[in-house]
């Protein structure tokens, strides 16, 4: 009896446009995967992971290192800014100091107690500090961030404050309230520096900017009013960083595209796998 013939099959080439394509989902899929797997990103829903995922690889930053999303807010993260400031420090155009650490410590007043002068003065400078700054007594941690301007001598504070229940639903600041309180000080340290100094506006402004846009993205593809304020912050859910601007600051405008679109070749047709396409939902436009 012969044996049986095997046919080799192989898969047709994709046209060099849709390869392309193939690959830059793929990207896509990494960044959507990255977001999903943080602490925040696990409150948004899939529309609002795509708006997140589109809005980092457009400004070739980090999902995961250089973004939060809290209340409906795309926040910034104070690595993003040591990052972009890192250049301005090395020159010596601004003068990072230590963070302040001034939360209650019961350590502290256990020392104190038993006579330690050095805590019985820190115990008191702390207390004095949470005074100036109105930071609760509750707070797990408390930190101050302080930036020097060698050209002017000015001196620009950040302060901030988490864990203990002062701030709702805040996982992160729960679970790591020190390292929190001290990033997040240094980030509205930061964030005062671009308002003044122009090297950092030149180097994050339009980040921030861009933020503002996609903010009203993520209301547009939010669930419904009454299943979202909790998740949305529509005066339930206080900033984490106590930010002032409001959550949508405007729609992005709509494009206009001169003549008739040539359709993009189907991918059913082609036999391009779900896990190859574009997680935004960009295909679904042609965009």
């Amino acid at each position: 009896m012969s044996e049986p013939t095997t046919v080799a099959t192989t898969k047709p080439a994709l046209p060099p446009e849709i390869q392309a394509r193939v690959e830059e989902n793929k990207q896509k899929n990494a960044i959507v995967a990255a977001i999903r797997g943080t602490i925040w990103g696990k409150d948004l829903n899939e529309g609002q992971v795509r708006a997140v995922a589109q809005y980092a690889r457009e400004n070739g930053i980090d999902p995961v290192r250089h973004v939060e999303v809290l209340g409906g807010r795309i926040y910034l993260t104070a690595e993003l800014y040591d990052e972009r400031g890192a250049e301005l420090v090395a020159a010596g155009i601004i003068q990072p100091c230590e963070p302040d650490l001034i939360q209650a410590d019961e350590r502290l007043t256990k020392l104190a107690a038993a006579g330690d002068e050095w805590a019985k003065a820190e115990d008191t400078r702390r207390m004095r500090e949470r005074i100036k700054y109105g930071v609760p007594e509750a707070a797990k941690a408390a930190a101050v961030t302080r930036f020097r301007i060698t050209s002017t001598g000015a001196e620009v504070v950040g302060v901030n404050w988490c864990g203990g229940g002062v701030r709702q639903r805040d996982p992160v600041g729960d679970a790591e309230p020190v390292k929190t309180a001290i990033t997040r000080s240094r980030r509205r340290a930061w964030k005062q520096l671009v308002t003044i100094v122009p090297q950092m506006a030149e180097r994050i402004g339009h980040l921030q900017a861009s933020a503002e846009v996609v903010e009203g993205k993520l209301l547009e593809v939010a669930p419904p009013r009454e299943t979202s304020a909790r998740r949305l912050g529509s005066g339930t859910l206080p900033s984490d960083y106590d930010d002032t601007r409001p959550a949508f600051a405007g729609r992005e405008p709509a494009r206009v595209v001169q003549g008739t679109p040539t359709p993009a070749p189907s991918l059913d047709a082609l036999g391009v796998p779900e896990h190859e396409r574009d997680p935004y939902g960009l295909e679904d436009t042609n965009a």
